[in-house]
């Protein structure tokens, strides 16, 4: 029991602080087979979800979805519902990232309606819809987005998601002509009072790329 707690923890930040992300990916294996050994089905389902983080983050999509696929299937079996939403936010993520913005922002609306209580879940799929305004140009959307995602990330703390709209913000500031001075400040605030935040601006600058990018190949 304590070595698939053990493996699962450390996983988890391996994988969502980017530091061996591929370590963290071994560790979620090793956290189910020790799990299954003695059919601790919490765990199972827990090692399943940092497992199918990892394989966004490395973006094997097919991994991922085949993995998806398992969780919900293993949470119908065992009536195991624990952030079933903060992995259904990660699978609009998983579509975002492939570029299926369509799939990705139908799902995100479901989630951002419904979720409240899960603060991840709500933040997470409300970034997207952000990301998507940001895509197709939508500034007035994206204002509003930006100021509700800064709102939830003020009451829960959550600078994984927060990084994203305070760099939302800075980019929308400079296209409106306004000085993003403050954002600015805030930004580099962050960056040196808590260490390894860095990881959470380059995420969201990597995914704003990834917009860039698919404009560049429509010119």
């Amino acid at each position: 029991m304590i070595l698939a707690q053990l493996y699962h923890s450390v996983a988890v930040s391996l994988i969502w602080g980017e530091i061996d992300i591929q370590k963290g990916y071994r560790y979620t294996l090793k956290a189910y087979e020790y799990a299954e050994k003695i059919h601790y089905t919490v765990f199972q389902y827990s090692s399943l979800a940092s497992r199918f983080f990892g394989e966004i983050h490395l973006e094997d999509f097919e991994k991922a979805d085949k993995t998806f696929y398992k969780i919900t299937e293993f949470s119908e079996e065992y009536k195991i519902n624990i952030g079933i939403n903060l992995l259904l936010a990660w699978q609009a993520e998983s579509f975002f990232r492939r570029k299926n913005f369509s799939k990705s922002v139908q799902l995100a609306e479901k989630i951002y309606q419904k979720e409240a209580t899960d603060k991840i879940a709500q933040i997470l799929s409300l970034r997207i819809l952000a990301l998507e305004s940001y895509r197709s140009e939508d500034l007035i959307q994206l204002e509003k987005e930006i100021e509700k995602g800064l709102e939830v990330f003020q009451e829960s703390g959550i600078l994984m998601e927060g990084a994203c709209f305070m760099v939302l913000k800075k980019l929308l500031l400079e296209k409106k002509g306004e000085s993003s001075k403050d954002t600015d400040d805030l930004i580099n605030h962050y960056k040196k009072e808590i260490k390894g935040s860095d990881v959470f601006f380059n995420r969201a600058y990597k995914l704003l790329q990834l917009i860039q990018e698919i404009g560049r190949a429509h010119v």
